[in-house]
C-alpha cells in the first residue's frame, strides 16, 4: 500500500524567541533581563527587535555587553559592540588566521598603530593604520592611549578584512554623537511662523513651477517630513521688504558640505540615514527647494554606490 509521507515544517521564532532559547531562558524573562541591564531608556518593541537581530547577526551577548544600545537623536538606535565583542567576531570567523599590532613612535610620541589580520584565504594580509592625532578623544580612557590606539586599529582593521557593518564602537559613537549636537543650534527646532515666511517666498522665482520635481525627488528619501507649501493666498499676498531676521536660519552651504562629508564616510545604509537625519532632515522647515533637491541627489547618489537601491 502507497503511503504518503508528511513532513511537519517547524514552527518559526521570532527573534526575541530564538535569542532567549540561545541562552536557555524564556522569551518574557530575557526581555525582562535586557531591559533592565542593557536596553536604552525608553527603547521601543521595534528598536529591541533591531537591536536582536545586530546581536544575533553577528552572534554577540549582550548580557556581557559584547553588544549594547545607544539612544540616536531623532529617535532609533546605535548597535554599539564594545572590544570584546569584535575581539569574539574575529576569533570566530572561519577564515581568521590571527592578528599582530606595530607602534610607530616619533621618539617618546606615539604617532600611530597598524593592525594586520591574516586569512586563512589571503596571501597576505589586511593591514591597517590609525593616527593618534585623529583619533584622540580627551576622556579618562584615553589616558590608556597605546590601548586605545590599538584597539581603533583592531576594529577598522576587522571591517576591511571582514566586511563588518552596521555596528560601531563606544568611541565613535559617543564623537559622532557630539559633533552633531554641537552642529545644530536650538533655533533650528522651531516651527516656521506663517506670518513671517510669506515675505521670503514671495521673492522666489517660479516656485509653483518648482514645487512638482521636488516632491518627486522628497518621494525617494528617507523618513520625509516635507514643510508646509505656500497657498495661492500666500504666493497673491501684497510683497513686503525681507527683513534680516526672516532669513533661514542654517547655511546651505555648510549643510551641503557637512552632509556631502558624512554621505562620502558612510559604510551602509544605515550610517547613511543616520547622516540624513542629523544634518538635512532638522532644516526641512526652512529649507528651500533647490536646496533640499540638490542634498537628496547627493543621498541617492551615495546610495547606490553602497548599493542600496
Amino acid at each position: 500500500m502507497n503511503q504518503i509521507a508528511t513532513i511537519d515544517a517547524a514552527p518559526r521564532r521570532s527573534i526575541t524567541q530564538t535569542m532567549a532559547h540561545r541562552f536557555g531562558m524564556e522569551p518574557d524573562t530575557f526581555i525582562a533581563t535586557l531591559t533592565a541591564t542593557v536596553f536604552s531608556k525608553g527603547m521601543s518593541r521595534e528598536e529591541q527587535a533591531a537591536f536582536l537581530i545586530v546581536a544575533d547577526q553577528y552572534h554577540l551577548n549582550p548580557v556581557t555587553r559584547e553588544i549594547y544600545s545607544m539612544p540616536k537623536k531623532g529617535g532609533g538606535i546605535i548597535p554599539v559592540v564594545s572590544i570584546d565583542g569584535w575581539v569574539r567576531m574575529c576569533n570566530e570567523h572561519p577564515q581568521f588566521d590571527g592578528m599582530e599590532f606595530e607602534d610607530h613612535h616619533d621618539g617618546d610620541v606615539l604617532i600611530s598603530t597598524t593592525c594586520r589580520i591574516f586569512r586563512k584565504d589571503r596571501t597576505h594580509p589586511i593591514a591597517v593604520t590609525e593616527y593618534f592625532s585623529e583619533c584622540y578623544r580627551d576622556t579618562d580612557p584615553w589616558k590608556m592611549k597605546h590601548r586605545m590606539l590599538r584597539h581603533k586599529s583592531l576594529i577598522q582593521c576587522a571591517r576591511y578584512a571582514f566586511g563588518f557593518a552596521g555596528i560601531y564602537d563606544q568611541d565613535e559613537a559617543e564623537r559622532f554623537a557630539a559633533t552633531e549636537t554641537e552642529r545644530q543650534p536650538a533655533p533650528q527646532r522651531r516651527a516656521p511662523a506663517p506670518s513671517s515666511a510669506a515675505p521670503m517666498i514671495e521673492h522666489l522665482p517660479d516656485v509653483a513651477a518648482e514645487q512638482e520635481p521636488a516632491r518627486q525627488v522628497e518621494q525617494r528619501a528617507p523618513q520625509q517630513r516635507r514643510a508646509p507649501v505656500p497657498t495661492s493666498s500666500v504666493a497673491q499676498s501684497k510683497p513686503e521688504p525681507v527683513k534680516a531676521a526672516q532669513a533661514p536660519a542654517y547655511d546651505p552651504e555648510d549643510v551641503r558640505e557637512r552632509f556631502t562629508a558624512a554621505a562620502t564616510e558612510a559604510v551602509d545604509l544605515w550610517a547613511l540615514n543616520a547622516a540624513y537625519d542629523l544634518i538635512v532632515q532638522i532644516h526641512e522647515a526652512v529649507m528651500l527647494p533647490p536646496d533640499k533637491e540638490d542634498l537628496i541627489k547627493v543621498y541617492e547618489h551615495r546610495r547606490a554606490e553602497i548599493g542600496e537601491v
